[in-house]
């Protein structure tokens, strides 16, 4: 209990009421918290520096030798606090390029890059691929950029061993990997749009079908009419509904009584009084007895009628 409290507290996102910053907020923190944890182990157990003594030691060891290294060590953790009190103020614009400066610094040499890596592709040059990816999920178009200029600076300031067509050919490949991530975070934004308009249609269309509704009604048109009128207006906007019915439960509370339908099979059971009881195993006696909306789908393990 006191683990899930904690959680709660780290990712109440209140401040966001669109779903889509929410989610792009809480994706922020989870970011924060893995590369708190990445760079943590780094640290503390990754020995790829060497001491003058000519022992490798780690990161935390280190300080031992460099005292300036401290500033290093406690940068990261400081920016997690930074990037999560922007997150949760509310000021998600600033806070997505904590975790890619995070991930600048965590990356094992991107930032001060070993010149005596005996390896003809340092490690660091690969990770950074990474990081342009990150800057377009993160930042979008502005991280693709920063993420882009910062990677081919950190490639070109310190190349080790690498040869000048290793160089040009890795920086041909950040570049083709911030034009593909420029090209998918478009795609995305096309589809969002796309689905945006089709979510203003239908309630466009739900609109339109209300406004019908309530002008009859305020006609003083029959009971039975306007039920009539309903039913029919919503196979007409929504075509793919093939048929409608429009129950209203009855004095006695018991019983859910057909009094809209259309079709001819519609027909035949209005003369019917066609009727089900409010409770029983059906999409109708469900929904009258609960109060809320259902949907099942036909035909398939445990549907309803």
């Amino acid at each position: 209990m006191p683990m899930t409290r904690w959680l709660n507290i780290f990712l109440r996102l209140d401040r966001y009421t669109d779903r889509l910053e929410r989610d792009r907020a809480r994706f922020v923190l989870l970011m924060l918290a893995l590369l708190t944890v990445v760079y943590a182990v780094y640290v503390t157990l990754v020995n790829d520096r060497v001491a003058p003594d000519g022992q490798r030691v780690t990161l935390l060891t280190q300080i031992n030798h460099y005292p300036v290294q401290i500033v290093l060590l406690v940068l990261p953790f400081a920016l997690v606090s930074v990037g999560w009190w922007l997150v949760r103020s509310g000021r998600l614009a600033l806070a997505v390029w904590v975790p890619l400066l995070m991930l600048y610094i965590v990356i094992p040499g991107s930032v001060f890059i070993d010149a005596t890596s005996t390896f003809e592709y340092n490690p660091a040059s690969a990770t950074l691929a990474l990081f342009i990816v990150m800057g377009g999920v993160l930042a979008r178009y502005n991280g693709i950029l920063v993420t882009l200029i910062a990677a081919c600076v950190s490639l070109l300031l310190d190349r080790g061993n690498m040869t000048l067509t290793t160089t040009v050919n890795l920086l041909l490949l950040y570049g083709l990997l911030a034009a593909v991530t420029s090209v998918f975070i478009q795609f995305n934004a096309s589809s969002r749009a796309m689905g945006m308009r089709v979510a203003d249609d239908e309630r466009q269309k739900l609109s339109e079908l209300v406004s019908q509704v309530t002008r009859k009604a305020a006609s003083r048109v029959p009971l039975a009419a306007l039920l009539d009128l309903t039913v029919e207006l919503i196979v007409q906007k929504y075509p793919q509904f093939y048929h409608a019915q429009i129950f209203l439960v009855d004095e006695t509370g018991v019983h859910a009584r057909l009094h809209a339908s259309t079709g001819p099979t519609g027909k035949i059971l209005l003369a019917r009084s066609h009727a089900l009881v409010v409770g029983s195993f059906s999409v109708i006696g469900q929904v009258t007895q609960r109060g809320e909306p259902l949907v099942d789908v036909a035909g398939t393990a445990g549907s309803m009628h």
